[in-house]
């Protein structure tokens, strides 16, 4: 859980979707607001960079990224998903090559 996000009653994202654009983008990341840049920016990023410049494999960055397993049609059911060491090692391989970021 996210500390000082409280939980919505709607979508579980809700909350922390607001306090983004509300308050961390507006006070901390200037110019976001006006490239249109959500929270949800960071995932469609992530994605983009996991499959198409490190190789990794779809059904992993879906287990990454929280969203249902796709093109498995019924062996979806039996396939309980990677461990967490082997998740480590996939995601150690994105590397968007960014700046050290300063504690705010």
């Amino acid at each position: 859980m996210l500390h000082d996000i409280p939980l919505g009653n709607r979508k579980a994202g809700g909350q922390a979707g607001k306090w983004w654009n509300e308050r961390y983008r507006v006070k901390h990341l200037h110019g976001f607001k006006e490239q249109r840049k959500t929270l949800y920016s960071f995932r469609h990023t992530f994605v983009t960079h996991a499959l198409n410049e490190s190789g990794i494999e779809l059904p992993l960055v879906q287990q990454m990224v929280g969203h249902e397993k796709s093109q498995m049609e019924a062996t979806k059911h039996y396939d309980k998903g990677a461990t967490m060491p082997r998740l480590f090692d996939e995601l150690s391989k994105v590397d968007f090559q960014l700046p050290p970021i300063k504690r705010l």
